[in-house]
């Protein structure tokens, strides 16, 4: 039972895109953006490592918090691999978005190409997920140690399965919150504009709002079910049992977090942002997103890795004073 330290190799409209908090940009754009992504991301990891560490806070959350950092420093290829991953794809989805459109106005192409771009497309998230779920796993299991691309495909590929079904009820959950917001925020604001006609970074703001109520289900479920073996039902219903709080720091780091991720839109609020100038403000916002939100989602494994170490060592002694 206390052994989980295993290789578990056993056509859109403006509105659902806002909805979705798509953005636009350019295909050449994106690949500067990724050949320049590995240098910014390793310079920037220590910055929310230095403000989390330096905030009053308790011994235990601190070295909670500090370990992770370390461990995303000490593996920081994979950690550029899993954000680069994260951030092509969502640029790239955008820029599908923008010439499904134009094709809509200068005709429907062939169906066997936007088949064949739509199941890309897909392989691309699936591609993504896989690796994501398998650097948190081997980071709850194996620390800092490092490890290939292809292990981390393997670990995280049955997690995925699991999870699946859950993250499409999760991803529903956060585009009816944000679709709320939009629609009762921004007619308060701006009462005369409709809502394909608000400000990207308003749309951006809302999916975060989105994000954040659904932050517990979001983080915990999958560590629940990479540490203890479980479905992501049960692990959901598990949760009510805990207080997102009693993971150490992480009400702190999360706020933290949601303001690096705040300061990252302020580019797209000071300036109208066109051409290359816009990809680099919206790289800048996804990137800030999928670093944070790795963070946070390393802090939660290891902890739920840490209470299922302790329920271990606790069994073992019950058994051998029995």
């Amino acid at each position: 039972m206390c052994n989980n330290f295993i290789d578990p190799e056993q056509g859109s409209n403006n509105r659902i895109e806002i909805l979705l908090g798509h953005n636009y940009s350019t295909p050449l754009g994106l690949w500067c953006f990724v050949g320049l992504l590995p240098r910014v991301l390793v310079a920037s990891l220590p910055i929310p490592a230095a403000i989390i560490v330096m905030t009053p806070t308790g011994p235990k959350d601190i070295d909670l918090i500090r370990k992770t950092i370390d461990i995303l420093k000490m593996r920081w290829p994979e950690v550029t691999l899993v954000v680069v991953l994260h951030v092509a794809m969502v640029l790239l989805l955008e820029d599908v978005v923008v010439a499904s459109e134009n094709m809509d106005a200068q005709g429907a192409p062939p169906f066997w190409a936007a088949f064949l771009l739509g199941m890309g497309m897909v392989l691309f998230g699936i591609l993504w997920q896989m690796i994501y779920l398998g650097f948190l796993k081997t980071a709850a299991v194996s620390g800092g140690d490092p490890q290939q691309p292809i292990q981390l495909l393997r670990s995280g590929r049955p997690y995925f399965w699991r999870i699946l079904l859950f993250q499409i009820f999760l991803g529903l959950a956060v585009i009816v919150l944000n679709g709320i917001f939009l629609n009762v925020l921004g007619g308060l604001i701006w009462q005369e504009r409709s809502i394909e006609q608000l400000p990207d970074w308003f749309a951006q703001i809302c999916a975060l709002a989105g994000i954040l109520i659904v932050l517990k289900p979001m983080l915990l479920v999958p560590a629940y079910v990479m540490v203890y073996d479980i479905s992501a039902f049960v692990a959901f219903g598990q949760m009510r049992f805990f207080r997102f709080g009693q993971i150490g720091g992480i009400l702190k780091a999360t706020a933290i977090g949601f303001g690096l991720i705040g300061l990252s839109l302020l580019p797209s609020v000071l300036m109208d942002a066109e051409g290359m100038e816009r990809y680099i403000v919206l790289g800048l916002y996804n990137t800030a997103t999928s670093l944070v939100l790795l963070t946070l989602a390393m802090v939660v494994i290891r902890w739920v890795q840490q209470q299922f170490d302790a329920e271990c060592i606790k069994i073992g002694e019950e058994e051998n004073n029995a």
